[in-house]
Protein backbone atom coordinates (compact mmCIF):
# COMPACT_ATOMS: atom_id res chain seq x y z
CA UNK A 1 0.00 0.00 0.00
CA UNK A 2 1.41 3.70 -0.93
CA UNK A 3 2.38 5.64 1.64
CA UNK A 4 2.00 9.10 0.74
CA UNK A 5 4.20 11.95 3.25
CA UNK A 6 4.05 15.84 1.88
CA UNK A 7 5.63 19.01 2.27
CA UNK A 8 3.45 20.96 5.29
CA UNK A 9 1.87 23.34 3.27
CA UNK A 10 -0.77 23.12 5.51
CA UNK A 11 -2.65 20.28 7.73
CA UNK A 12 -6.54 20.57 8.97
CA UNK A 13 -7.39 19.62 12.54
CA UNK A 14 -9.79 17.51 12.40
CA UNK A 15 -12.55 17.29 15.62
CA UNK A 16 -15.89 15.50 15.84
CA UNK A 17 -18.23 18.21 15.04
CA UNK A 18 -15.67 21.09 13.96
CA UNK A 19 -13.12 22.08 11.06
CA UNK A 20 -10.08 24.01 11.08
CA UNK A 21 -7.39 25.20 8.85
CA UNK A 22 -3.61 25.95 10.11
CA UNK A 23 -1.07 26.89 7.50
CA UNK A 24 2.89 26.36 7.62
CA UNK A 25 5.61 26.97 5.08
CA UNK A 26 6.89 23.03 4.16
CA UNK A 27 10.10 24.60 5.68
CA UNK A 28 11.89 26.52 8.19
CA UNK A 29 15.10 29.10 7.76
CA UNK A 30 17.84 28.45 10.62
CA UNK A 31 20.28 30.54 9.35
CA UNK A 32 21.16 32.53 6.50
CA UNK A 33 25.25 33.37 6.70
CA UNK A 34 27.72 34.87 4.23
CA UNK A 35 30.71 32.35 3.24
CA UNK A 36 33.63 33.85 2.05
CA UNK A 37 35.45 30.04 0.76
CA UNK A 38 32.23 30.14 -1.98
CA UNK A 39 33.28 32.18 -5.09
CA UNK A 40 31.38 34.89 -6.01
CA UNK A 41 29.36 32.97 -8.36
CA UNK A 42 28.52 30.40 -6.12
CA UNK A 43 26.37 29.35 -2.79
CA UNK A 44 24.97 26.32 -0.15
CA UNK A 45 21.70 25.76 0.60
CA UNK A 46 22.03 23.02 3.36
CA UNK A 47 18.36 20.86 4.40
CA UNK A 48 18.19 19.68 7.97
CA UNK A 49 16.07 16.18 7.96
CA UNK A 50 15.73 15.43 11.46
CA UNK A 51 12.17 15.44 12.34
CA UNK A 52 11.79 12.72 9.01
CA UNK A 53 9.98 9.86 10.79
CA UNK A 54 12.58 7.21 11.48
CA UNK A 55 10.75 4.58 9.41
CA UNK A 56 11.50 6.58 6.32
CA UNK A 57 15.23 7.17 6.88
CA UNK A 58 16.14 4.02 4.77
CA UNK A 59 16.23 6.56 1.68
CA UNK A 60 15.32 9.77 0.35
CA UNK A 61 14.92 11.34 -3.28
CA UNK A 62 14.85 15.45 -4.05
CA UNK A 63 15.16 17.10 -7.16
CA UNK A 64 16.59 20.77 -8.09
CA UNK A 65 15.88 23.17 -10.37
CA UNK A 66 13.28 20.10 -11.73
CA UNK A 67 16.46 17.98 -12.86
CA UNK A 68 16.91 14.19 -12.16
CA UNK A 69 15.98 12.45 -8.53
CA UNK A 70 18.97 12.60 -6.52
CA UNK A 71 18.59 9.61 -4.04
CA UNK A 72 19.98 10.14 -0.30
CA UNK A 73 21.25 7.72 2.00
CA UNK A 74 20.02 8.59 5.17
CA UNK A 75 22.57 7.03 6.78
CA UNK A 76 25.04 9.77 5.69
CA UNK A 77 23.30 11.85 8.27
CA UNK A 78 20.39 14.60 8.56
CA UNK A 79 21.51 17.10 6.28
CA UNK A 80 21.62 17.31 2.90
CA UNK A 81 24.31 19.63 1.12
CA UNK A 82 23.13 21.54 -2.14
CA UNK A 83 25.84 23.46 -4.08
CA UNK A 84 24.50 26.39 -6.43
CA UNK A 85 24.18 29.42 -8.29
CA UNK A 86 22.89 32.56 -6.21
CA UNK A 87 19.62 33.22 -7.60
CA UNK A 88 16.27 31.37 -6.89
CA UNK A 89 15.85 27.35 -7.17
CA UNK A 90 13.10 25.15 -7.02
CA UNK A 91 13.19 22.02 -4.62
CA UNK A 92 10.78 18.71 -4.15
CA UNK A 93 11.69 15.93 -1.77
CA UNK A 94 9.95 12.65 -1.94
CA UNK A 95 10.33 10.21 1.05
CA UNK A 96 9.95 6.58 1.16
CA UNK A 97 10.10 3.65 -1.24
CA UNK A 98 6.57 3.94 -2.22
CA UNK A 99 6.17 7.36 -2.37
CA UNK A 100 4.44 10.11 -3.94
CA UNK A 101 4.91 13.59 -5.29
CA UNK A 102 5.50 16.06 -2.49
CA UNK A 103 4.14 19.96 -3.01
CA UNK A 104 7.18 22.18 -4.02
CA UNK A 105 9.09 25.20 -2.99
CA UNK A 106 11.09 28.24 -4.21
CA UNK A 107 14.36 29.14 -2.10
CA UNK A 108 16.26 32.45 -3.47
CA UNK A 109 19.93 33.01 -2.04
CA UNK A 110 22.71 35.92 -2.40
CA UNK A 111 26.11 35.01 -3.73
CA UNK A 112 28.62 33.59 -1.48
CA UNK A 113 25.70 32.90 1.06
CA UNK A 114 25.06 29.60 3.02
CA UNK A 115 21.28 29.05 4.12
CA UNK A 116 20.04 26.05 6.12
CA UNK A 117 16.96 25.05 6.35
CA UNK A 118 14.48 22.64 8.48
CA UNK A 119 12.58 20.64 6.07
CA UNK A 120 8.97 20.16 8.05
CA UNK A 121 7.82 16.05 6.76
CA UNK A 122 4.46 15.18 7.95
CA UNK A 123 2.20 12.14 6.74
CA UNK A 124 -0.60 12.92 4.85
CA UNK A 125 -3.67 13.01 7.32
CA UNK A 126 -2.59 10.63 10.26
CA UNK A 127 -5.11 10.55 13.33
CA UNK A 128 -3.68 10.59 16.97
CA UNK A 129 -3.99 6.81 18.19
CA UNK A 130 -5.33 7.10 21.78
CA UNK A 131 -3.61 4.18 23.11
CA UNK A 132 -4.48 1.39 25.75
CA UNK A 133 -6.62 3.76 28.39
CA UNK A 134 -7.46 1.78 31.21
CA UNK A 135 -10.09 1.87 34.00
CA UNK A 136 -9.65 0.35 37.24
CA UNK A 137 -12.69 0.93 40.17
CA UNK A 138 -12.24 1.09 43.79
CA UNK A 139 -16.14 1.66 45.37
CA UNK A 140 -15.84 1.23 48.76
CA UNK A 141 -18.58 -1.54 48.98
CA UNK A 142 -20.07 -3.34 46.58
CA UNK A 143 -21.86 -1.70 43.88
CA UNK A 144 -23.36 -1.79 40.59
CA UNK A 145 -21.75 0.49 38.19
CA UNK A 146 -22.35 1.92 34.79
CA UNK A 147 -19.85 3.61 32.74
CA UNK A 148 -20.01 5.50 29.24
CA UNK A 149 -16.71 6.59 27.73
CA UNK A 150 -17.29 9.52 25.04
CA UNK A 151 -14.30 10.12 22.77
CA UNK A 152 -13.49 13.04 20.91
CA UNK A 153 -12.85 10.52 18.10
CA UNK A 154 -13.78 6.65 17.18
CA UNK A 155 -13.73 3.90 18.90
CA UNK A 156 -11.43 1.42 17.86
CA UNK A 157 -11.35 -1.41 20.71
CA UNK A 158 -13.23 -1.92 23.72
CA UNK A 159 -12.78 -4.81 26.24
CA UNK A 160 -14.89 -6.37 27.15
CA UNK A 161 -17.16 -5.07 24.56
CA UNK A 162 -19.51 -1.95 24.90
CA UNK A 163 -22.77 -1.39 23.89
CA UNK A 164 -24.04 1.94 25.33
CA UNK A 165 -21.68 1.82 27.93
CA UNK A 166 -20.25 -1.02 30.30
CA UNK A 167 -22.73 -2.11 33.50
CA UNK A 168 -20.52 -4.47 35.82
CA UNK A 169 -20.56 -5.16 39.67
CA UNK A 170 -17.38 -3.88 41.39
CA UNK A 171 -15.88 -4.41 44.33
CA UNK A 172 -13.60 -2.27 46.95
CA UNK A 173 -10.45 -4.81 46.17
CA UNK A 174 -11.19 -3.29 42.37
CA UNK A 175 -12.47 -6.73 40.69
CA UNK A 176 -15.18 -5.99 38.20
CA UNK A 177 -17.38 -8.55 37.40
CA UNK A 178 -20.30 -9.60 34.50
CA UNK A 179 -21.92 -12.49 35.15
CA UNK A 180 -19.38 -15.19 35.44
CA UNK A 181 -16.31 -13.25 34.03
CA UNK A 182 -13.96 -10.98 36.36
CA UNK A 183 -11.78 -8.39 35.04
CA UNK A 184 -9.18 -5.83 36.67
CA UNK A 185 -10.22 -3.06 34.86
CA UNK A 186 -11.78 -2.15 31.52
CA UNK A 187 -9.78 -1.07 28.26
CA UNK A 188 -10.69 0.82 25.34
CA UNK A 189 -9.12 2.96 22.30
CA UNK A 190 -9.91 5.67 19.79
CA UNK A 191 -8.57 7.40 17.22
CA UNK A 192 -8.87 11.11 17.24
CA UNK A 193 -6.46 14.49 16.66
CA UNK A 194 -5.15 15.22 20.20
CA UNK A 195 -5.62 19.74 19.57
CA UNK A 196 -2.38 20.80 20.19
CA UNK A 197 -3.77 23.78 22.22
CA UNK A 198 -3.84 21.10 25.13
CA UNK A 199 -0.16 21.09 24.61
CA UNK A 200 1.96 24.22 26.38
CA UNK A 201 4.94 25.04 24.57
CA UNK A 202 6.84 26.15 28.02
CA UNK A 203 5.60 22.98 30.41
CA UNK A 204 6.58 19.23 30.09
CA UNK A 205 9.56 17.17 29.88
CA UNK A 206 12.52 16.47 27.27
CA UNK A 207 13.87 12.61 28.18
CA UNK A 208 15.60 9.98 26.14
CA UNK A 209 14.08 7.08 25.96
CA UNK A 210 16.48 5.06 28.29
CA UNK A 211 15.11 7.58 31.04
CA UNK A 212 11.23 7.37 30.06
CA UNK A 213 10.65 4.74 32.34
CA UNK A 214 11.85 5.98 35.27
CA UNK A 215 10.67 9.76 34.97
CA UNK A 216 7.00 8.20 34.10
CA UNK A 217 7.32 6.51 37.63
CA UNK A 218 8.29 8.76 39.24
CA UNK A 219 5.00 11.34 38.45
CA UNK A 220 2.79 8.53 38.72
CA UNK A 221 3.99 7.51 42.33
CA UNK A 222 3.22 11.35 42.45
CA UNK A 223 0.09 10.58 41.64
CA UNK A 224 -0.79 8.11 43.90
CA UNK A 225 -0.83 5.05 41.90
CA UNK A 226 -0.20 1.78 43.37
CA UNK A 227 2.97 -0.30 42.01
CA UNK A 228 0.11 -3.15 40.29
CA UNK A 229 -0.96 0.08 38.29
CA UNK A 230 2.17 1.56 37.76
CA UNK A 231 3.00 -1.88 36.39
CA UNK A 232 0.23 -1.94 33.79
CA UNK A 233 1.58 1.08 32.29
CA UNK A 234 5.32 0.47 32.56
CA UNK A 235 4.67 -2.98 30.62
CA UNK A 236 2.71 -1.04 28.28
CA UNK A 237 3.98 1.77 27.24
CA UNK A 238 7.94 1.04 28.55
CA UNK A 239 9.03 -1.30 25.36
CA UNK A 240 7.32 1.64 23.13
CA UNK A 241 9.17 4.73 24.61
CA UNK A 242 12.54 3.48 25.20
CA UNK A 243 13.24 3.06 21.59
CA UNK A 244 12.97 6.42 20.82
CA UNK A 245 16.31 8.54 20.52
CA UNK A 246 14.41 12.05 22.29
CA UNK A 247 10.81 12.79 23.72
CA UNK A 248 8.74 15.49 24.72
CA UNK A 249 6.41 14.47 27.12
CA UNK A 250 3.66 16.36 28.13
CA UNK A 251 1.04 14.40 31.00
CA UNK A 252 -2.71 15.33 31.08
CA UNK A 253 -4.08 15.08 34.27
CA UNK A 254 -7.50 14.71 35.18
CA UNK A 255 -10.48 16.97 33.27
CA UNK A 256 -8.06 18.08 30.89
CA UNK A 257 -8.33 14.54 29.97
CA UNK A 258 -11.84 15.42 28.59
CA UNK A 259 -10.00 17.23 26.03
CA UNK A 260 -9.58 13.21 24.41
CA UNK A 261 -12.73 11.61 26.44
CA UNK A 262 -15.23 12.26 28.90
CA UNK A 263 -16.31 9.56 31.45
CA UNK A 264 -19.70 9.29 32.77
CA UNK A 265 -19.63 7.09 35.75
CA UNK A 266 -23.36 6.23 38.21
CA UNK A 267 -23.08 6.18 41.11
CA UNK A 268 -21.18 8.90 40.74
CA UNK A 269 -16.93 8.15 42.91
CA UNK A 270 -15.77 10.82 44.88
CA UNK A 271 -12.92 10.70 43.14
CA UNK A 272 -11.57 10.40 39.26
CA UNK A 273 -8.01 10.28 38.64
CA UNK A 274 -7.05 10.45 35.04
CA UNK A 275 -3.43 10.53 33.87
CA UNK A 276 -2.61 10.39 30.31
CA UNK A 277 0.78 10.32 28.85
CA UNK A 278 0.94 12.42 25.19
CA UNK A 279 4.57 11.98 23.71
CA UNK A 280 6.42 12.82 20.60
CA UNK A 281 9.80 11.98 19.20
CA UNK A 282 11.75 14.98 18.87
CA UNK A 283 15.28 15.89 16.81
CA UNK A 284 17.96 15.23 18.96
CA UNK A 285 19.07 18.52 19.17
CA UNK A 286 15.67 20.08 20.55
CA UNK A 287 15.81 20.61 23.84
CA UNK A 288 13.98 23.93 24.67
CA UNK A 289 13.66 25.31 28.32
CA UNK A 290 10.75 23.67 30.05
CA UNK A 291 8.56 24.46 32.89
CA UNK A 292 8.52 21.28 35.23
CA UNK A 293 4.78 19.90 35.68
CA UNK A 294 3.01 20.44 39.16
CA UNK A 295 1.40 16.70 39.55
CA UNK A 296 -1.81 16.54 42.07
CA UNK A 297 -2.25 13.82 44.31
CA UNK A 298 -5.56 11.28 43.52
CA UNK A 299 -7.37 10.69 46.99
CA UNK A 300 -7.89 6.86 47.57
CA UNK A 301 -9.81 7.04 50.66
CA UNK A 302 -13.18 7.16 49.33
CA UNK A 303 -15.22 5.71 45.74
CA UNK A 304 -12.29 5.96 43.87
CA UNK A 305 -11.91 5.43 40.08
CA UNK A 306 -8.37 5.88 38.40
CA UNK A 307 -7.71 5.71 34.10
CA UNK A 308 -4.18 5.94 32.55
CA UNK A 309 -3.77 6.27 28.69
CA UNK A 310 -1.28 7.78 26.47
CA UNK A 311 -1.19 8.76 23.04
CA UNK A 312 2.09 9.96 20.66
CA UNK A 313 1.77 12.98 18.37
CA UNK A 314 3.10 14.41 15.68
CA UNK A 315 6.37 16.25 16.68
CA UNK A 316 4.72 19.23 14.61
CA UNK A 317 2.26 19.64 17.25
CA UNK A 318 5.23 20.83 19.29
CA UNK A 319 7.41 22.20 17.10
CA UNK A 320 5.43 24.14 15.59
CA UNK A 321 6.04 27.54 17.54
CA UNK A 322 9.91 26.48 17.42
CA UNK A 323 10.62 25.65 13.63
Amino acid sequence: MKKLFFLLLGFTSIQAKASESYMMMPYSLLYDSLDTSLDENESMFLFDLSVLDHELRDELVYSVDDGENIVYNYSLGDTISVPTKPGKHTFQFYAGSEYMETSKFQLTIDPQHRQLYRINFSRAYKFDAVRKPVIYLYPEKETEVKIEVNPVGEFTFTYPSMENGWEFTCHPDGSIHRGDESYRYLFWESEQDIPSQILPKNEGAIVSGSEAVAYLEMQMKKFGMTSEERADFITYWGPILQTKSNLYIYLLFNEVCDAVATLDISPKPAEIGRFYVIWASVPDDYNPSLESQEVPVMQRDCFTVLEWGGAEVNAFKILLEDL
